[in-house]
């Protein structure tokens, strides 16, 4: 039986945090794995850890339950390295705390990752009444916007059943091995509260040789991320997405006026903190040349160029002794990587690198 990590990194997302466990329990308990829960509670206002720990004490006991209180910053991705460091499973799922899977999900990224490796993430859905289903993937223009924008379907010549191998995906739910973990590692401890991740981690561990795959037949389930409740259509109804009724109960069907829980959005993030971990992204698994890319694609966004030119500089002295390491280690540069891509093209999205790799000598 093997055991298996999941990471939850939260900030003042109780009581919803309560239905992503009990998804995830279901999920992995029915395919005879042995879980590991381990929440993140970082820096969290709402007395979510001291809840956890009262509530559930006998799991806690036993080991199904892990409450980890990380408050030396808000950052998403630090918060998922302080859950990694006291997980023990050989696969380790790192998830929203406010999603549910269908079940077979979890399965499904658990034998992809022990048979393959890489990083295994699944198709995002949302909650509530929306009518289209948001396959969570991500294009390559690398242009204005750098990292790209979801992207809604499958590329041309994949199928729905059978996993294909993507560019990068997002955090919100995927699933690795532990040694590949220990060689390639997680987050910068450099990122602050949001933004950037995503990009860092999928490219760099295709850098190193690894790969980042999608599997088409899993599901989650996404809550929105404005209030914390939500009221109903005005009649009654069957979604055609899962949701969390406001006792923590996961239904299908809603009636007329009745509430559903969402989850607060726990970080206050400023442009400054976004523009800068994507600035130490660029650098990480780019170096100077790709900084100073992303430098100008924010120009714009500056009123005062200054300021830019300080999170440049606060990066490159942050930053220098990582993008070493991994500038040392890395099978291929980011460059290589974009020229000549291990992943099927996105499709309906027109693939566009930035002039400076046209301008080198193209790779044979």
């Amino acid at each position: 039986m093997a055991k298996i990590s999941v990471i939850l990194r939260a900030r003042n997302e109780y009581p919803i945090i309560l239905g992503t466990i009990h998804s995830f329990l279901e999920d992995l308990e029915f395919h005879g794995y042995e879980p590991e829960i381990i929440v993140v509670d970082n820096k969290s206002t709402d007395n979510m850890a001291d809840v956890l720990e009262d509530k559930f004490r006998r799991w806690i006991r036993c080991g199904l339950l892990k409450v980890v209180r990380y408050y030396e910053k808000p950052s998403t991705w630090c918060a998922i390295n302080a859950g990694y460091e006291v997980s023990t499973g050989d696969v380790i799922i790192v998830a929203d705390a406010h999603i549910s899977v269908k079940v077979g999900t979890l399965d499904l990224i658990i034998k992809g990752a022990q048979k393959h490796g890489g990083l295994w993430h699944v198709p995002l859905q949302m909650w509530g009444d929306l009518t289209r289903i948001k396959r969570y993937q991500h294009d390559v223009r690398l242009t204005e916007k750098f990292w790209g924008d979801p992207c809604q379907f499958i590329p041309d010549g994949c199928s729905d059943q059978e996993p294909y191998k993507i560019a990068m995906a997002g955090a919100f739910c995927f699933a690795f091995l532990r040694e590949e973990a220990k060689r390639f590692g997680l987050y910068d401890p450099a990122f602050g509260p949001y933004g950037g991740g995503e990009p860092y981690l999928t490219l760099k561990w295709w850098m190193m040789g690894s790969s980042v795959w999608m599997e088409p037949r899993g599901l989650a389930r996404h809550a929105f991320g404005i209030d914390h409740v939500w009221v109903t259509a005005p009649k009654d109804r069957k979604t055609r997405n899962q949701v969390y009724l406001k006792d923590g109960r996961i239904t299908n069907q809603v009636k007329k006026g009745e509430e559903y829980l969402s989850y607060r959005s726990g970080y206050t993030v400023d442009n400054r903190n976004f523009y800068r971990n994507f600035l130490i992204a660029s650098y990480l698994i780019g170096g100077k040349q790709w900084l100073d890319h992303m430098a100008n694609q924010f120009a714009t966004k500056f009123k005062i160029q200054k300021d830019l030119q300080d999170l440049v500089l606060s990066v490159l002295s942050e930053c220098s002794k990582s993008r070493a390491q991994i500038a040392a280690s890395e099978k291929v540069s980011l460059n290589e990587l974009l020229m000549n891509p291990p992943w099927n093209a996105c499709s309906r999205h027109e693939v566009k690198l930035p002039r400076f790799l046209y301008e080198e000598k193209p790779l044979t």
